[in-house]
């Protein structure tokens, strides 16, 4: 395995901005491209290029993991929760989870992601094969797992699923149904 991060540590093989694509990997190199915790750091709208480079650099027939948080579950947590949880009161705790503990300059979060939106984003990079389940102990993060076809379809093939809007879904439903999954909760997509 190699690794590969936005700063040197003794556990980086190599260092890069993941701001700055296409990155410094050669075409379809790893088998497998895995990042926790990494993706909502860029700024919102980078999310889509390193995506697609991302699919440059997974041999086809392989695989993107990603854990990422996810936004609509975070916003549900917060909800339940109007003390505050981990010895922080609500204010302290609610903003953290959304948005980084701040505890150095680029420890903030930039980005939303839902089952729904990284199925969206994973499918205009070419990915297919898009599943995600619950993350962590409090199921406000999410594992992302897509493929890259075998075999390349050319773009013009590609058909992205619609998402649905959310004012087509009644207000009582966007915290009790999952209407992005198609009946499974926590997404499903394949």
């Amino acid at each position: 395995s190699v690794a590969c991060d936005a700063r040197s540590t003794s556990q980086t093989d190599f260092t890069c901005d993941f701001n700055q694509v296409p990155l410094p990997i050669g075409d379809a190199d790893f088998d497998v491209v895995f990042s926790q915790f990494m993706l909502e750091h860029l700024p919102f709208a980078n999310v889509p290029a390193l995506l697609k480079d991302c699919h440059r650099i997974v041999k086809p027939g392989g695989k993107l993991v990603l854990v990422v948080p996810n936004t609509e579950e975070q916003l549900k947590w917060i909800q339940r929760h109007p003390d505050g949880w981990d010895d922080k009161g609500f204010y302290e705790a609610a903003s953290d989870l959304l948005f980084g503990a701040h505890t150095y300059h680029e420890n903030h979060h930039s980005a939303f992601f839902s089952p729904m939106v990284m199925v969206k984003l994973l499918t205009e990079a070419g990915f297919r094969d898009i599943t995600s389940v619950p993350f962590g102990l409090a199921s406000t993060d999410m594992l992302v797992q897509a493929k890259r076809d075998a075999v390349d379809t050319p773009a013009e093939a590609i058909i992205v699923p619609a998402a649905p809007s959310i004012k087509d879904v009644p207000p009582e439903e966007l915290y009790d149904k999952a209407y992005w999954s198609g009946g499974s909760k926590y997404g499903g997509y394949s």
